[in-house]
């Protein structure tokens, strides 16, 4: 028999097959409302949208609450629903217990991160933060600090609060769920010392890769050797260098380009650089794509512009690229502390 209170790793750690026995729940009960949070953790799609309709037809008032704030979610995931229309649906939803509700206040900060307000979620985050942990531990509570933890990682890189960061980092570390959350914490972790540690940040890119390699996951460990790359091009060590797929997203041009430039391929980084403009797709790539014209041709407009682009992406962390070249063009001071804030 199903306790209704039974957590859901209890129930499935004598299971043969765990997608039967998660599918054959009983949708009213609140070990299939979890099961919701297992599922979209451990990548199953297929079940998830099963459990998300099931759920919906249930005869419970909370499941199919439950229900509906996750098909918000996967409706963004999918792209059939922007990100401002998602967060004004789960304010209007009436969500009945603490857990539901913290769920869906994470799901909106996840949802303002994407709209670059990172302010507003560093002011939301401790009130959330609050409810999270004012929950029963188990282990949807252990995955909404996961959860909490890594977009407050991105916001406070992207704020260049550094120790926050690391802060929550060790947080995702401690609690996660899944061994693909403690990859993208220490990704995040070995980002936010990328300027100014090269051993920390490259031992961090290391054991996040490591994670991704036992997991199979290719995308991921692809933006773990990209950021490992990135550091050794920075710190003047274009050598280390490793390439580990074709680049075709701008992102992985964009790196590329990078390391073109710190081996003196000046030609061959400009001409990658104008094929790959079509394809940028945010001001976050724009703040990089301006940053590396003004490295192949120094000029101070073209780094002013891409402190422009990470302004406009409510990025303070990786604007101190152009600004670190327009010290050097000798720009005058007032003006870089405009720039900069």
């Amino acid at each position: 028999m199903v306790d209704n209170n039974q957590d859901i790793i209890d129930f499935l750690s004598t299971a043969d097959d765990v997608k039967e026995a998660i599918i054959n729940l009983d949708p009213n009960t609140y070990l299939a409302r979890i099961s919701l949070e297992y599922a979209i953790n451990n990548s199953m799609t297929d079940l998830l949208d099963q459990l998300i309709e099931k759920l919906s037809l249930s005869e419970d008032k909370e499941s199919q609450l439950w229900a509906e704030v996750y098909r918000i979610d996967q409706e963004v995931v999918k792209g059939n629903m922007s990100l401002i229309e998602a967060t004004n649906r789960l304010t209007y939803i009436n969500c009945q217990t603490k857990e539901l509700n913290a769920l869906r206040k994470i799901f909106q900060l996840y949802n303002y991160h994407d709209l670059k307000y990172f302010e507003m979620v560093s002011t939301l985050s401790e009130l959330v933060r609050a409810e999270v942990e004012e929950l029963e531990t188990n282990y949807f509570k252990k995955s909404l600090i996961s959860r909490l933890g890594l977009v407050m990682q991105a916001v406070h890189l992207h704020l260049k609060n550094l120790d926050e960061c690391r802060s929550y980092g060790k947080m995702v570390l401690e609690h996660a769920v899944t061994e693909k959350a403690k990859g993208v914490a220490l990704r995040n972790i070995g980002n936010s010392y990328t300027f100014s540690n090269l051993d920390l940040a490259v031992m961090h890119f290391k054991q996040s890769k490591e994670y991704f390699q036992k997991l199979g996951q290719h995308r991921a460990l692809t933006k773990s050797q990209r950021s490992l790359n990135f550091a050794y091009c920075y710190w003047n060590k274009p050598e280390l260098f490793s390439r580990t797929s074709p680049y075709n997203a701008p992102d992985e041009i964009h790196g590329y380009i990078y390391y073109l430039i710190k081996v003196n391929e000046f030609h061959e980084a400009e001409r990658l650089l104008e094929s790959v403009k079509t394809e940028i797709s945010n001001d976050f790539q724009l703040g990089f794509h301006y940053y590396y014209h003004g490295l192949i041709k120094p000029n101070e407009d073209y780094f002013v512009e891409s402190v422009k682009q990470f302004k406009k992406a409510g990025d303070y962390y990786y604007r101190s690229l152009p600004l670190i070249e327009l010290k050097k063009l000798g720009v005058n001071k007032i003006i870089l502390e405009a720039l900069s804030l």
